[in-house]
């Protein structure tokens, strides 16, 4: 909250877990720990209290990943992590770019679509094109692996 609080970051990537309340997409949550080092009591963010701190901020391009492995995780756990409504709140909150996965991927795969998409944003400099070639990236080493179909990124003007 401290951090996100007035934010002076242009980019975001937060790599955790989400909580998607379907029937109220308004209390979707970020989930974290209550102190360093996973500790302490596993605290919610709801995602109006995230478009609160995020607006009118610098912020122009959050990246929402993910750590809950999909090959480990059972159906119950992968259904909460889910990014839509988090997305959406964000997208309340101006800000103009926003990047999260459309259903769960391993960890190791997260972390390549990261890699391979920053990589390409320091190339080029814009977010659809680097989004482009980390697809491209992922689907030429393993296109069984549908972490390459996985992203969907949202843009406002």
């Amino acid at each position: 909250r401290r951090e996100l609080k007035q934010c002076r970051y242009d980019m975001i990537h937060y790599a955790g877990h989400g909580m998607y309340e379907r029937l109220s997409p308004e209390k979707s949550a970020l989930v974290f720990w209550e102190k360093e080092y996973w500790s302490g009591k596993v605290m919610r963010m709801p995602v109006f209290e995230l478009n609160t701190l995020l607006a009118g901020s610098n912020t122009r391009f959050v990246y929402l990943s993910c750590c809950l492995a999909a090959a480990t995780g059972d159906e119950e756990a992968l259904l909460a992590d889910d990014f839509l409504g988090i997305a959406d709140g964000l997208i309340r909150a101006k800000i103009p770019a926003v990047l999260g996965f459309r259903w769960p991927v391993s960890d190791v795969q997260a972390k390549e679509m990261a890699l391979a998409f920053y990589r390409s944003l320091a190339e080029q400099g814009h977010v659809d094109t680097a989004l482009l070639h980390a697809r491209r990236e992922l689907a030429a080493k393993n296109r069984d692996d549908i972490t390459w179909l996985s992203p969907i990124l949202i843009m406002q003007g």
